[in-house]
């Protein structure tokens, strides 16, 4: 939970939504920062942090969440053509996505349609869209019928083949 990772946004979208809740799970140089603001807005009943959580534990979470938050900014070529483990994370526990548009993250979220792009990390835009995902059952239904394609297709396994016949053919050079 560092800066520039929409972090901020966030929390400004969900006190423009009605019902919204957010969790945040681990550490960063924002989350004191964070807390604060939380607490200053009075949304410590809608906003919830909890440290960092061993891989086997996410799941518990993941697994009543309506939807997981990808949304770093584009304000650096490492940040631009990132993506991030949690994008994969929300994929295994098929958990439709609102995301930022960078360019590789956005390729996956559009290719396998698995949840919404945020043209920019606008509060305004987050919370509309964040209601739009929360409200459309169809949609829901849909996008996670999408993310078991796309958790089988985005695992370990299937990229493991990769990585072993890249290695193989080096070793042949």
């Amino acid at each position: 939970i560092n800066k520039d990772r929409g972090a901020e946004e966030s929390i400004d979208a969900i006190s423009l939504t009605k019902d919204a809740s957010l969790l945040f799970i681990g550490g960063g140089d924002v989350v004191e920062e964070l807390k604060q603001k939380v607490f200053n807005r009075g949304l410590s009943n809608r906003i919830f942090f909890i440290p960092k959580q061993p891989f086997n534990e996410l799941s518990r979470f993941t697994r009543i969440a309506d939807f997981g938050l990808t949304l770093d900014k584009s304000n650096n070529l490492n940040y631009k053509y990132s993506l991030p483990n949690k994008l994969f994370d929300y994929i295994q526990a098929n958990l439709p996505v609102l995301a930022t548009d960078l360019v590789e993250v956005k390729k996956i979220v559009n290719q396998y349609d698995i949840g919404l792009i945020v043209s920019l990390c606008d509060p305004h835009e987050i919370a509309e869209k964040m209601s739009d995902m929360m409200c459309d059952k169809l949609r829901i239904a849909q996008w996670k019928k999408n993310l078991n394609i796309a958790a089988s297709e985005l695992c370990w396994e299937k990229e493991q083949q990769k990585f072993l016949t890249i290695f193989s053919d080096a070793s042949r050079k």
